[in-house]
């Protein structure tokens, strides 16, 4: 485990994004009634700013398809990230962070201009009430990224009774190594499926009937490594 310890880290990627909704408790009563329908049987949820938002989400959305593609389960709120793609990661994550960072900026520089689209859109649904000020909805939005080292049982230094802290140790050693086990079990099954994916795509470009070489070479798009076919000429010169 100490081996462990010196190969991997944690990582905690938090990011928060104001919802923009809002629901309207009258207009959920008018409808629950208007349907014959009991009471909590629905709610009408208002859309406040309609797609403005949307930028802010894409790039809350790709920080966090980069830490789970770079990074195994460890437990909730924590991930285990490898020493060695430790600087790849955080050079990925503070672009990531720019971009987000831009887009809050260029939301909340036209924030008025949005709620005024927003009165001419919802109609008489539109409260001014729905929009929180510009410095309050500014700390809706974080993106952070916390680092810690990885557990040991070495760590546990509380003085106890020998008994108690066997037991104690035994405890978090198994904590300890049935994370990994979860982390290797998700390792495989992405291994796995990138696997049967790359299958797939020579089987679709190699099969009968196919008119494309039967030369191929792994390119990586999107982060995954993809199977494209090789001109004959190309090949042979190879």
């Amino acid at each position: 485990m100490t081996n462990l310890a010196e190969r991997m880290m944690l990582v905690s990627l938090h990011i928060s994004v104001y919802a923009g909704a809002k629901v309207d408790a009258k207009v959920s009563h008018d409808v629950v009634s208007l349907a014959g329908a009991a009471r909590k049987s629905g709610k009408f949820t208002k859309n406040l700013f309609a797609d403005a938002l949307e930028p802010i989400h894409k790039a809350a959305k790709a920080a966090r398809n980069e830490h789970d593609q770079m990074t195994l389960p460890w437990r909730h709120g924590q991930d285990c990230l490898p020493a060695g793609v430790f600087l790849k990661y955080m050079e990925a994550q503070r672009l990531n962070k720019s971009i987000f960072d831009r887009e809050v900026s260029l939301f909340l520089d036209c924030y008025q201009d949005h709620i005024d689209h927003a009165q001419q859109r919802l109609g008489r649904l539109f409260n001014p009430g729905d929009y929180p000020d510009k410095d309050t909805l500014r700390a809706r939005f974080e993106f952070d990224i916390e680092v810690s080292p990885l557990p040991s049982v070495g760590d546990f230094r509380v003085e106890l009774v020998d008994d108690d802290r066997a037991e104690i140790v035994a405890d978090l050693e198994k904590r300890i190594q049935d994370r990994v086990d979860q982390g290797r079990t998700v390792l495989a099954e992405r291994i796995k499926s990138c696997l049967e994916r790359m299958k797939a795509g020579i089987a679709e470009m190699t099969g009968a009937g196919s008119r494309r070489s039967g030369h191929l070479r792994l390119v990586r798009r999107n982060g995954r490594p993809v199977p494209v076919p090789v001109r004959a000429a190309d090949a042979a010169a190879k």
